[in-house]
């Protein structure tokens, strides 16, 4: 397998829009990751076989601090014996993965981080990171191992939500979200390195605990909301009207019928 780390330039020259392109150019010179011909990052080899044509790679910032890394060139076979190729990109510092499924070995591993725009001047852009992952996905390990599996239980209990009056007033303690004396979820709450630096992050539970929706804001404190939904994998802007801004995401959701 390929492992492929990158070093961080700290410069102004790479700094990404945090909106997704899909007309990035991507290119290596020199051991360099370039972005529309602006150099984002250094792509190191830790690791090399030259018996079976792969190696490892990886991306890093300065001080040996891991941003991400790229696993090249595994493969499966499917029940009817289709071979399946992909890549695995996986962040150690968010402990969050997925996985790029491609037709052959004739895949840029490099494209998806000009594309989704995975680095900025802080390292890894943590709402591009989770929005990468969140797209694409996990191979599931019956799937690698060529079985044949039901419908997914994690998106059937995705869709429940708990029976209750939806106008009754919301409660949340501890990391327990209430509604008419329901339990109808849980929460937790992260504070991460954005584009434009500290941001909070929660990740919203329904009640069979079970991941909903992520919520990130812009800045620390700008009460400007970007919302993830997993049911749907839809995106949403919200900017809280009250400075309670879990009570404002939950609202949010709930009149939505996410939760």
């Amino acid at each position: 397998m390929k492992k492929v780390f990158l070093s961080l330039f700290v410069s102004a020259s790479c700094v990404l829009s945090a909106q997704t392109s899909t007309q990035q150019s991507v290119s290596v010179k020199n051991d360099t990751l370039l972005c529309n011909g602006k150099p984002v990052s250094l792509i190191s080899v830790i690791e090399d076989n030259l018996v079976i044509g792969t190696s490892s790679r990886a991306i890093y910032l300065p001080g040996g601090k891991d941003v991400l890394m790229i696993t090249e060139l595994q493969n499966y076979k499917t029940p009817d014996n289709k071979l399946i190729y992909y890549t695995h990109y996986e962040f150690p510092g968010l402990d969050i993965s997925c996985d790029i499924k491609h037709k052959s070995s004739d895949f840029n591993p490099f494209e998806p981080v000009c594309q989704y725009n995975l680095i900025n001047q802080f390292g890894v852009d943590t709402n591009q990171a989770f929005i990468f992952t969140t797209l694409k996905g996990r191979i599931s390990e019956a799937e690698i191992k060529g079985l044949k599996t039901r419908q997914d239980t994690v998106t059937r209990l995705r869709s429940t939500i708990a029976v209750r009056s939806i106008y009754a007033p919301i409660v949340y303690y501890e990391d327990n979200i209430l509604q008419d004396e329901i339990r109808i979820g849980s929460f937790s709450l992260d504070t991460l390195n954005g584009q434009k630096g500290l941001c909070r992050y929660y990740k919203i539970f329904n009640s069979k605990d079970v991941l909903i929706c992520t919520a990130t804001e812009s800045v620390l404190n700008s009460r400007d909301w970007r919302l993830l939904t997993y049911r749907d994998n839809r995106f949403h802007s919200m900017v809280a009207p009250s400075e309670a801004d879990l009570l404002e995401v939950l609202k949010f959701l709930i009149a939505r019928k996410y939760l």
